[in-house]
C-alpha cells in the first residue's frame, strides 16, 4: 500500500510508499492498492508546486497577507486559488491558506471567490480602483 494519503492542494501526508496492507486503523494516512507481479502500484506519485495569496483579517478587512502559501497538486491538476469573497466575514476562515477552490456553500454565499492559475487570488476591484485614481491624478498635474 501507499502509506500517505494524498491531499489535493495541501500535499501528501507524512508517510513511505511500502509494500503490503495497510495496517489497522490508518486509513487517515495509508491507502491499499493491487499490484500485479509485474508491477507494482505503489509508484511515487508526480506532483507540481504552486503558490496563492493569502489573507488575513486586519482591522475587520480581508487583507492579503505578506508571504504567499505553497500549494501542492498532482501533476494533471490545475492552479486554483480562493479568496475571501464580497460577504466575508470576520467569522470566515479561508480555505488551505488560499489553495485550491472554495467550498460550494461558500461561493454560493460569496463568502469565498476562486480562480484559476497561480497567485490569481488577488481582488481585482482594488487594483483597479487605485490605478484609476492613479491615471487621474497624473492627468491633473499634467494639465
Amino acid at each position: 500500500g501507499i502509506n500517505a494519503e494524498y491531499g489535493e492542494y495541501t500535499g501528501f501526508t507524512k508517510g513511505d510508499y511500502k509494500c503490503g496492507a495497510c495496517a489497522a486503523n490508518t486509513a487517515d494516512t495509508c491507502q491499499d492498492c493491487t499490484g500485479k507481479t509485474d508491477s507494482a502500484c505503489n509508484a511515487v506519485v508526480e506532483t507540481a508546486d504552486f503558490k496563492c495569496k493569502n489573507y488575513e483579517l486586519k482591522e475587520e478587512k480581508w487583507v492579503v497577507a505578506t508571504a504567499s502559501t505553497t500549494c501542492k497538486a498532482l501533476k494533471a491538476t490545475k492552479a486554483k486559488c480562493n479568496m475571501p469573497g464580497d460577504k466575508a466575514d470576520k467569522t470566515y476562515k479561508v480555505q488551505n491558506a488560499g489553495c485550491g477552490t472554495c467550498t460550494d456553500a461558500d461561493k454560493k454565499a460569496e463568502k469565498c471567490a476562486d480562480c484559476e492559475g497561480a497567485e490569481c487570488n488577488v481582488k481585482k476591484s482594488s487594483a483597479a480602483t487605485f490605478t484609476f485614481f492613479a491615471l487621474i491624478a497624473t492627468l491633473y498635474t499634467l494639465l
